[in-house]
């Protein structure tokens, strides 16, 4: 579920869903929020500061390390809101529920004091939305 955050283009992926998805059927993902996603990785020792605007459509780079080791670098994009639950209606669906939340605790260990910064922000969202019945 968690993978339009590594997508360019969250509208035309939600687009495809909706093409494929049977009427009626269910669809549900969770992504970085995006608000959260800006903040990520910039604790300075009094807080955070946003990385980009959350008006940028632009990717922000993501290292997971555990100790000095680098696993992985992933280029994430933080789709507004907006974005999303305007392209599940674009798409023929309809949004039925929407959660924010956190599971205040990471896999590798507080990173960067990113977990006191997801005790006060949700780090993820979900939406769950269904293909609308087709009109005849």
């Amino acid at each position: 579920m968690h993978s339009l955050v590594y997508v360019r283009d969250a509208v035309r992926t939600l687009r495809e869903v909706g093409r494929v998805l049977a009427p009626g059927g269910l669809y549900r993902t969770t992504t970085m929020h995006p608000v959260t996603l800006r903040l990520d990785n910039s604790y300075d020792g009094c807080g955070w500061r946003p990385v980009i605007s959350y008006f940028a459509g632009r990717s922000l780079r993501d290292e997971w390390q555990v100790g000095k080791r680098l696993i992985a670098t992933t280029l994430e994009y933080g789709h507004r809101i907006e974005t999303l639950v305007n392209g599940i209606a674009a798409a023929g669906m309809a949004v039925d529920g929407r959660w924010e939340f956190s599971p205040h605790r990471h896999p590798y260990g507080d990173r960067n004091g990113d977990e006191p910064l997801e005790r006060v922000l949700p780090a993820y969202l979900e939406i769950r939305a269904r293909k609308l019945q087709q009109i005849k």
